[in-house]
């Protein structure tokens, strides 16, 4: 279960930082 837990924590930092990176480029694209 740990294991599962520490899975999800990394997902959620990669969406998060997939999201950010979207978000940068697209006020840079504005």
């Amino acid at each position: 279960m740990e294991f599962f837990t520490a899975g999800v924590g990394v997902l959620k930092t990669l969406v998060t930082a997939i999201g950010a990176g979207l978000g940068a480029w697209g006020v840079i694209n504005l």
